[in-house]
C-alpha cells in the first residue's frame, strides 16, 4: 500500500484543487480572457507540481516502482510545462493590467518551446534536462516573472489598473500572486531546494492555490451581492453611463473629494440624483463602496503632492488635511492599504 505522509496528502489535495478550480474558472458563464488564461496557468502549474509529487512518493516509499515508460513520461510532461508557466503568468498580468489589452497571435511564439517539446514527452532523454534544458526552463520562468512584475508596477504607478473600473481588488490579487510565485521561485532555486525537497514547493503551491481561490470566490460573492442589492433599482444602463460621466467631470474639474465634509448625500445633491442611485453607480462601475472610492481619489491626490517639488516643505499631516482627510490615523491606514507603504516611505522613493 502506498505510504503517504501529511505534507504529501496536503500537496495532493492542493494540486487537485488547482485543477478543479481551473475547471470552474473555464466553465463559468461570463468568463473573461484573463480568467481563461488564469485557468490555463493553474492547469500548467498543477501538472508541474504533480510531477514533483510523483517523484516524492517514490522517495518516501521504497516499495514503489513506477514502470520506466510512465516515469519518463511523467517527469518529461511535468518539466515541459515549465515552458508554459512563464508565458501564461506574463499574459495574465498583461490582460489584468490593461482593459484595452487584445491578444495578438504573435504571442503564441512565446509558447514555441512548449509546443515543440510536448510531443516528445514519452521519449525525451533525461540528458536533455541535465545538459541545459532544466536551467533554461527555470530561467524562462524567472524572465517572465520579472516581465509580469514590471507590467504590474508600471500599470500601478501610472494608475492603469484603475482602467479596470477602479478595481482595487485586482491590484491586491496581482500583488499576492507576485509574492506567492516569488516564494516558489526561491524554494525551487538550487540554493534552497536541497532543504525543502520535492514536497516543500508542492505544499506551498497548495497553500497559494487555496488562498487565491478563496479571494476570487469572495470577490464573486461580493459582486453577486451587489447585483442582488440593486436588481430592483430604477436606474437604467443609459442613466448609469450618463451619471458616471457627470461624476467623473465633477471629480476632475472641482475635485470635490478634497472636501473633508463630503458625504454620499452631499455629493448626490451636487449631481441631482438620489444617494441610492449614486451608491449603485459607484458599486457597479468601480466595484467600491462610496468611502473607498473617495479615499482612493484622496490617496492619488496626496501621492501626487508628496512627489511635487512645490510641496516638499509641507508636512505629511498638513497634506493629509489638504486632501480631505480629517483623521490622521485613518489616513495612514488607508494610505498603507492602497500603496503597501507609509507616506514617508513613498515620499523617499
Amino acid at each position: 500500500m502506498l505510504k503517504i505522509d501529511l505534507p504529501t496528502l496536503f500537496a495532493i489535495l492542493g494540486t487537485a484543487h488547482g485543477l478543479f478550480f481551473s475547471l470552474l474558472l473555464w466553465l463559468r458563464p461570463k468568463k473573461s480572457f484573463a480568467n481563461k488564461v488564469f485557468a490555463l496557468l493553474l492547469i500548467a502549474t498543477s501538472i508541474r507540481v504533480a510531477k514533483n509529487i510523483v517523484v516524492h512518493t517514490s522517495l518516501i516509499d521504497p516499495n514503489i516502482h513506477y514502470p520506466i515508460p510512465f516515469w519518463r513520461t511523467a517527469v518529461n510532461f511535468g518539466l515541459i510545462h515549465q515552458f508554459a508557466i512563464g508565458p501564461l503568468f506574463f499574459l495574465y498580468f498583461l490582460a489584468q493590467s490593461n482593459k484595452q489589452f487584445q491578444f495578438n497571435k504573435r504571442f503564441y511564439l512565446h509558447f514555441l518551446p512548449y509546443f515543440l517539446l510536448l510531443p516528445t514527452s514519452t521519449f525525451l532523454p533525461w540528458n536533455f534536462w541535465v545538459n541545459g534544458g532544466l536551467w533554461t526552463s527555470y530561467i524562462s520562468i524567472l524572465v517572465y516573472y520579472l516581465l509580469a512584475f514590471y507590467t504590474f508596477y508600471h500599470a500601478f504607478a501610472r494608475k492603469k489598473l484603475q482602467l479596470k473600473n477602479g478595481d482595487v481588488g485586482t491590484s491586491r490579487r496581482l500583488r499576492l500572486l507576485i509574492i506567492i510565485v516569488g516564494i516558489l521561485l526561491l524554494v525551487y532555486s538550487p540554493a534552497l531546494f536541497k532543504y525543502v525537497g520535492y514536497i516543500g514547493g508542492c505544499v506551498l503551491y497548495a497553500v497559494g492555490v487555496y488562498v487565491i481561490s478563496a479571494i476570487i470566490l469572495k470577490e464573486n460573492r461580493q459582486a453577486k451581492s451587489l447585483n442582488k442589492k440593486y436588481q430592483t433599482s430604477s436606474l437604467r444602463q443609459e442613466q448609469i453611463s450618463s451619471l458616471k460621466n457627470a461624476l467623473e467631470e465633477l471629480i476632475e474639474k472641482e475635485k470635490v473629494y478634497l472636501d473633508p465634509q463630503l458625504t454620499l448625500q452631499k455629493l448626490a445633491g451636487q449631481l441631482n440624483v438620489s444617494p441610492n442611485h449614486l451608491s449603485q453607480l459607484i458599486n457597479s462601475s468601480y466595484q467600491q463602496s462610496y468611502s473607498d472610492y473617495i479615499n482612493q481619489l484622496r490617496i492619488e491626490e496626496i501621492k501626487r503632492l508628496l512627489k511635487h517639488p512645490d510641496h516638499q516643505h509641507k508636512t505629511i499631516t498638513s497634506l493629509a488635511y489638504d486632501c480631505g482627510f480629517n483623521s490622521i490615523s485613518s489616513f495612514y491606514t488607508v494610505f498603507k492599504k492602497h500603496t503597501g507603504m507609509t507616506p514617508s516611505e513613498f515620499r523617499k522613493l
